[in-house]
């Protein structure tokens, strides 16, 4: 199964079908308890270093969670609902909204 297209178009914060989404640089990817993905795009030069954490649900949509700089890598505590992520070489750590 096809959970993300590389080349679409679709940049928006919340896409319905991920395999219309546009994806520039993926750095890091994880799975959540429920099947969710979660990956880091590193997606912009303009302000250099953008980057968003975006989820992709099991039922084909995508989400971004959230943006900052650097991401480069991450891991997934759903229970917690905490994603952790490396980033500009610190850990951070990010709130998941919930869609439950």
């Amino acid at each position: 199964m096809t959970l993300l297209g590389g080349g679409g178009t679709d940049e928006s914060g919340s896409v319905p079908d991920a395999r219309r989404a546009r994806m520039f640089n993926p750095r890091g990817i994880d799975l959540g308890d429920d099947g969710d993905a979660y990956v880091a795009d590193y997606y912009r030069l303009d302000p250099p270093g953008a980057s968003r954490i975006r989820k992709i649900t099991s039922a084909g949509r995508m989400e971004t969670v959230a943006r900052n700089s650097g991401l480069a890598s991450l891991a997934v505590n759903e229970s917690d609902g905490v994603v952790y992520a490396l980033q500009w070489g610190r850990l951070s750590a990010y709130l998941l909204p919930s869609w439950h």
